[in-house]
């Protein structure tokens, strides 16, 4: 995060594709920033941790998507 911090422009003109974000804490940190942030995860109990966590936080700059990106 540190280096994504330093090297990129993040503004809420940015979007962000997050594969495999888990429970979203990535998402969530990116979102923090005006980034407007999908995340996708193969399980479905870890899509609903995110949208929990994010709804407990107020990002509504940040969505999560059950996928099986593999396929």
């Amino acid at each position: 995060m540190k280096q994504i911090y330093e090297e990129m422009q993040i503004d809420e003109h940015t979007r962000i594709l997050d594969i495999g974000c888990g429970a979203g804490r990535f998402s969530m940190a990116l979102a923090k920033t005006g980034a407007q942030v999908t995340g996708t995860d193969v399980s479905s109990e870890m899509i609903m941790a995110a949208k929990e966590l994010a709804e407990q936080e107020q990002l509504e700059n940040v969505s999560f998507f059950h996928a099986d990106w593999s396929s």
